[in-house]
């Protein structure tokens, strides 16, 4: 079952109250508590009680204020517990010294499969730290960057290559311009599990599409979709449409 107490005004002190039922509770399936008050005492209590609860698939604490040591505290709890599936910790203040102690969980975690971090203050450091333990982990899905207002780097590429296990990845109206498609094309050419791309309205040159076009084409058993730019000139797009190495969808 979910139990939904997002945008309560909830504050450390209720958050610890639940946290001592959840130690014991086997029917709270989904926990919301995105946009409260919730602080590093509260995720201290979550801590604690996840260390002990058994039934908890999806912790949503977004919008909230843990900062780095709510951040090591749940991550203590995911040495511990094996029954999270996903970990939503978007827009808390983190920076490099939570995501190093997430990072560190993670090597000996084997239930997680999904963890969102968007919107914290988390440096290139702290960025490549949680990279480089997603692509050993049991994670399908590490959520970064806030793809509609912020350009992706080497690291969203990198983790493409060694650890996004989703066969599609919807990368429409991102921001996307050829520096970053030609980041993605390296992730590509290194190996990726991803066979669909779509990538319509963002703003591609014919540079952009070719650097992707030339990578998927060195795997003749790729079929990626590479979806039109809204800016990308007549022009180009039929020169584009000249390389017969993918399929290109309108």
């Amino acid at each position: 079952d979910e139990l939904d107490l997002h945008f309560c005004c909830l504050g450390d002190d209720v958050t610890q109250a639940l946290s001592m039922d959840l130690t014991s509770n086997k029917s709270v399936l989904h926990l919301r508590l995105e946009q409260n008050f919730v602080k590093a005492p509260g995720a201290q209590a979550l801590s604690h009680a996840l260390k002990e609860n058994s039934s908890l698939f999806i912790l949503n604490l977004g919008m909230n204020s843990i900062g780095d040591v709510g951040a090591q505290a749940l991550s203590e709890a995911l040495l511990v517990n094996n029954t999270l599936r996903e970990i939503i910790l978007n827009k808390n203040n983190i920076g490099d010294a939570g995501a190093d102690a997430l990072g560190a969980a993670l090597y000996q975690n084997n239930s997680l499969r999904k963890l969102a971090m968007v919107g914290n203050v988390i440096e290139d450091l702290g960025i490549q730290v949680l990279v480089s333990a997603a692509g050993r982990s049991s994670l399908e899905a590490l959520q970064l960057f806030e793809l509609s207002g912020q350009e992706p780097n080497q690291a969203f590429a990198a983790f493409l290559a060694g650890s996004y296990k989703e066969p599609k990845l919807n990368l429409d109206r991102c921001g996307f311009h050829d520096e970053a498609a030609k980041a993605l094309a390296a992730a590509i050419r290194r190996e990726t599990s991803t066979n669909h791309i779509s990538l319509r309205y963002n703003d591609l040159s014919v540079a952009g599409w070719e650097a992707l076009n030339m990578a998927t084409g060195r795997r003749t058993q790729r079929k990626s979709i590479l979806s039109r730019s809204s800016d990308t000139s007549a022009r180009s797009w039929l020169a584009l449409r000249a390389s017969r190495r993918m399929s290109l969808i309108k």
